[in-house]
């Protein structure tokens, strides 16, 4: 059942007891047109929200109110404000480690909310509770994506559902194309969300920067393509779409997500991915909000559902910089039995990217998280500022002018690490060059000149200009034909 509430009538919008009753339901829209039919049939505006103040706050019943809000989540499935059952339940349940048996009440002691899937949350607070957490032990957050562990055969009920959902290529010659980008132009051919198909990219689900937590909870086996599990298990077809540039770059920076939700006004087998706005803007979401995915043919769900947890362990900063101790699991995190840790306030804080140090964790400078549009800029030779790729000026050396380089590839490379001082330069440079001298010294006349050059040096002696010539070649000099002897 589909609700239009009528803002005009209701100048501060929140859920009523008798709203609730009625039970406000998802709409889902269809997916986006072929850019060449626009503009689109007249129809009425899309029930959603794209007020920046219609949010709702999530909360952890067991620490007291002024600190215990664990997500603070934008509420755009209605005019009113609202978020989708689903997409709340999946995103507390991945910060708690994983627990999906959570419900959600409207007040600390209250009833257990009788919403599900497909149904609206519309009130402005909700507290999530789980079971056996209690004021003295409350259950356990995990703070960040990188001491998430990915449920392998134990996703979210909404998310598992649709496994059989996701259609197969048609042409198996995609996983095997060396070039990502290449595979998924012919792949998707358009953007997966505005069927656009100039100024497209090939953009991530698990992003090249977590390539350490892949790794670890060893994603690769979902790809497709085995090959690439030494050579670069992010760059795999089931780990990608196609995007339209501009809707790439705010993918990156968690502006929205994709999601399975269900409807009432569609069968209970089909659950369409759509995508979901977690910040307000008036064009996405207008354009883009609830509206289903264009066909997303061998991409895994197990990416799609990383993708949503890696966005949603963003919001958690608040929660940790509060200035209070929490219980927490994680990676790194959990004790060798995999009980929680009670972290202090400063450490708590420490966690977050930008966040206080403390002395007792690791020494290690935490290093910012890089977009994957900053390291296919980072690839193609080009720095990335303001949010937009410029070309990096590079010296040639041999022509001993500036030139700019770049590259139209988007293949991922490792870096080659440079020392980043003159000092580290020099050390590198003479320990080359002494290995080359002893390498290329048949008769073991090296050592004499090296003592004879220590002797001038430290010996402090007055050399005449054949002492002059034998020092200036021990240093690795070459005097042309015609140069003036040094």
């Amino acid at each position: 059942m589909d609700v239009n509430i009528n803002q005009d009538n209701n100048p501060n919008p929140s859920c009523t007891p008798a709203i609730e009753d009625r039970v406000l339901a998802i709409e889902i829209r269809t997916e986006a047109q072929d850019p060449s039919t626009f503009p689109p049939a007249a129809s009425r505006p899309p029930s959603i929200s794209v007020n920046p103040h219609h949010q709702i706050r999530f909360r952890h019943p067991h620490y007291p109110d002024s600190s215990n809000v664990l997500l603070t989540l934008f509420a755009p499935d209605s005019p009113a404000g609202g978020i989708e059952f689903g997409v709340a339940h999946a995103a507390c349940g991945v910060i708690s480690g994983n627990r999906w048996e959570g419900w959600f009440t409207t007040t600390i002691d209250g009833a257990k909310s009788t919403l599900t899937y497909g149904d609206i949350l519309c009130e402005r607070d909700y507290y999530f509770y789980l079971p056996n957490s209690s004021l003295e032990t409350p259950y356990a957050i995990v703070p960040t994506f990188r001491e998430w562990t990915f449920p392998h055969e134990d996703l979210h009920p909404c998310w598992q559902t649709h496994h059989d959902n996701i259609p197969s290529a048609q042409n198996s010659r995609f996983a095997a194309i060396s070039s990502l980008s290449a595979a998924i132009f012919i792949r998707d051919q358009s953007c997966r969300m505005s069927g656009f198909t100039e100024g497209t990219q090939a953009a991530h689900l698990c992003p090249r920067s977590e390539d350490a937590w892949f790794q670890r909870n060893e994603m690769s086996r979902y790809n497709l393509n085995p090959l690439l599990v030494s050579q670069g298990p992010l760059e795999d077809t089931a780990n990608a779409l196609l995007l339209r540039q501009d809707l790439h770059t705010h993918f990156d920076a968690h502006k929205f997500v994709f999601v399975p939700k269900k409807s009432k006004s569609i069968t209970e087998r089909e659950i369409p991915i759509v995508a979901h706005l977690l910040m307000a803007s008036r064009e996405l979401g207008i354009l883009h909000h609830n509206v289903r995915l264009k066909a997303i043919p061998d991409v895994d769900m197990a990416f799609l559902f990383t993708r949503f947890a890696w966005s949603m362990f963003t919001l958690l900063t608040g929660f940790l910089r509060v200035g209070v101790e929490r219980r927490l699991i994680g990676t790194t995190i959990s004790t060798p039995s995999g009980l929680p840790h009670i972290l202090s306030a400063a450490d708590c804080k420490s966690l977050v990217p930008g966040g206080s140090k403390s002395r007792s964790r690791s020494p290690t400078k935490r290093q910012r998280r890089r977009s994957d549009a900053e390291i296919d800029a980072e690839i193609k030779g080009e720095a990335y500022e303001s949010g937009r790729p410029h070309k990096r000026q590079r010296r040639n050396a041999s022509a001993g002018e500036e030139s700019h380089e770049g590259s139209d590839s988007t293949e991922s490379s490792k870096a080659i690490p440079t020392p980043t001082c003159m000092e580290a330069i020099d050390s590198l440079r003479d320990t080359w060059l002494q290995k080359e001298r002893l390498r290329s010294d048949p008769d073991n006349k090296w050592s004499e000149e090296q003592a004879w050059a220590t002797n001038i040096r430290d010996g402090d002696q007055v050399m005449d200009p054949a002492d002059v010539q034998r020092y200036y070649r021990f240093m690795g000099h070459e005097l042309k034909e015609g140069e003036p002897d040094p």
